[in-house]
């Protein structure tokens, strides 16, 4: 993202997701989910150390 606006922004979208449909049924969005994705702007991931991700 490029400033701290839009990825707030970007944050309360994907927030308000509360469910999605899969094979017709609606399976509800939970924490756990929503820690697989991670939203950064582009100064955070320049300053990112992607050690911990291995």
């Amino acid at each position: 993202m490029p400033d701290p606006q839009k990825k707030r922004a970007l944050e309360l979208l994907f927030d308000s997701i509360r469910h999605v449909i899969i094979n017709h049924q609606h399976i509800p969005l939970e924490e756990r989910h929503r820690r697989v994705f991670r939203i950064y702007t582009f100064d955070e991931l320049k300053h990112l150390s992607l050690g911990s991700y291995t």
